[in-house]
């Protein structure tokens, strides 16, 4: 293996946790090619949906982690922290001192991370962490198989993290844009993908129903059940293609983008009246002020 010190730094997070099998099989990918200098800092238990959380009114637990295997040489840390937080702790110089990455990977997610369902992912949590600081940051998510609700489950993360590789190698060469990250999804049936496609991010989401049980303590208690509702009419957008067989890559940012009629509401007269009910020139009143000074 070549000298650390020429290898390109890669940090890996996820928030299935730190045992999940696609993390594992995304290190072990990563590591086996012998071309990069290796951290993982990740959740000690399930972190999933928790979309950008992070821990504000509590400490977080940082622990040295040993992977099993050939991997056992690899550097990582388990936290009691959210996905953002791994990434937030990995950079604190704490855990990797001076160690930077030029490069944080998020995943490979259990399940696909498309459409509306972005908003609520972990894992692009993660990634938008690192993209906020700068460094160029790709959520990785593998899709669900078709009867995975009906206990029939096949996850082909190996696969996956090998087609990882490439994507890992595009974005090293040419760095992303500042404030964008990538979102890659690989269909569950990775023998029959059709190709790469880049895709929007589409609006289709879960239709929800909630189920309501009355526990052995008396309390009612509610669990969410649901399917997903297609609202987008194209390949064009990310949970079609990923349905239709395609590998798709999502440009996704911490700026969220609005739809251009909200400019409309920028007339509501609160916005052209001052309080005092003289209309705002958005200026200071610097007449007031200087009283209020006085």
């Amino acid at each position: 293996m070549a000298e650390s010190a020429s290898l390109k730094k890669i940090l890996i997070v996820n928030d299935d946790g730190i045992y999940a099998p696609g993390l594992l099989n995304l290190v072990e990918a990563l590591y086996a090619s012998k071309r990069y200098d290796l951290r993982v800092c990740a959740p000690n238990r399930e972190q999933s949906a928790v979309s950008h959380a992070i821990t504000v009114h509590s400490k977080i637990c940082v622990e040295d982690h040993t992977f099993d295997g050939a991997i056992s040489e690899v550097k990582a840390v388990r936290t009691s922290g959210f996905p953002a937080d791994c990434v937030k702790v990995a950079l604190s110089g704490h855990l990797f001192g001076d160690w930077r990455p030029d490069l944080i990977l998020s995943g490979i997610n259990r399940g696909g991370n498309a459409a509306l369902n972005v908003v609520y992912s972990g894992t692009v949590g993660g990634a938008l962490e690192g993209c906020m600081n700068d460094i160029s940051s790709v959520a990785l998510s593998l899709d669900f198989p078709p009867n995975w609700h009906k206990g029939t489950e096949y996850w082909p993360y190996d696969k996956a993290a090998a087609r990882c590789l490439p994507f890992v190698e595009q974005v090293l060469a040419d760095p992303l844009p500042r404030g964008v990250a990538l979102n890659i999804n690989f269909p569950n049936k990775m023998d029959e993908v059709k190709g790469v496609r880049w895709c929007k991010q589409g609006v289709s989401m879960w239709d929800e129903t909630f189920l309501l049980e009355t526990g052995e303590d008396g309390k009612r208690y509610l669990s969410m059940r649901g399917r997903m509702a297609m609202r987008d009419a194209s390949l064009d957008y990310d949970e079609n293609a990923l349905r239709a067989g395609w590998i798709t890559v999502t440009p996704v940012g911490f700026q969220q983008d609005v739809p251009a009629e909200a400019q409309r509401l920028s007339s509501w007269s609160m916005f052209t009246q001052a309080e005092n009910g003289t209309p705002g020139t958005g200026e200071p009143d610097t007449k007031k002020a200087k009283v209020q000074d006085e």
